[in-house]
């Protein structure tokens, strides 16, 4: 199996600052509007004044048979998804970050499309293009997430250090999460490494709160992933360090 979801190196992303020296809660979000993400995640002073507490959601959390309880309908959610990235444009298969903001705006009430998506991520020079091999073109950065997202009219913000934890906060609070993960521990037996976008859709947790499961959305697997359940181990062993993509507010 070839693995289309190709990022490019996070070239101005959070990944590489020392999270142990940030004075700071990181279950929070840092707000948009910062000068650069190193910048503000070490100034404890700005951090204080920007950042904004996760806000109530309009969906319901449903108690399963079991206890559990479950944010929203993902199957449902699923089915207004695309989990099939690199069929809108020939020469772009590795765009699953760039699905991911189509999925976001989707989620958001947005009618747009894949080739919308990449329409907007060519004409601003945010993604990977160019290359022979179509698996290689459609590429991001964070940084190109977070500007498509906001040309697609939704501002969105790190969150740094992410966590089963601090994910579920914000899936649950109605925001849409993008998250990296590492591809080797993500899809079961897959025998190569690789960064790869998804979007986090549902969160279910045990009767004591703690998050044993996401739902997300997959549009790099080959398979119809619109509503994957995935469990909270194996989320946390396939995140690959870097923040994870919340929106600024919530959007459903």
């Amino acid at each position: 199996m070839e693995l289309l979801s190709k990022h490019r190196e996070i070239e101005r992303g959070a990944g590489e600052l020392n999270r142990e020296s940030l004075e700071f809660d990181p279950d929070k979000l840092i707000e948009p509007g910062a000068p650069e993400p190193e910048s503000a995640l070490s100034d404890p002073e700005y951090v204080a004044e920007e950042v904004e507490g996760l806000s109530l959601t309009n969906q319901e959390m449903r108690i399963l048979d079991n206890g559990n309880t479950l944010y929203d309908s993902p199957n449902e959610t699923g089915k207004l998804l695309n989990s099939e990235q690199g069929r809108a444009v020939p020469d772009i298969q590795g765009d699953c970050g760039l699905v991911s903001c189509e999925n976001i705006a989707r989620m958001a009430g947005k009618n747009v499309t894949e080739a919308d998506v990449i329409r907007i991520a060519r004409e601003g020079g945010l993604c990977l293009d160019g290359c022979r091999n179509p698996a290689d073109n459609g590429g991001t950065t964070l940084a190109d997430i977070c500007e498509v997202l906001k040309r697609l009219g939704i501002e969105s913000s790190l969150l740094v250090g992410p966590d089963p934890k601090s994910l579920a906060d914000a899936v649950a609070s109605g925001r849409g999460v993008i998250v990296g993960v590492e591809v080797s521990e993500f899809w079961n037996n897959f025998p190569y490494e690789g960064d790869h976008a998804i979007v986090l859709t549902s969160v279910e947790r045990n009767p004591f709160g703690k998050p044993i499961a996401f739902y997300v959305c997959d549009s790099g697997s080959g398979e119809d992933d619109s509503a994957r359940r995935v469990d909270s181990d194996t989320m946390e062993r396939s995140l690959d360090g870097g923040p994870a993509i919340v929106t600024a507010k919530p959007i459903r």
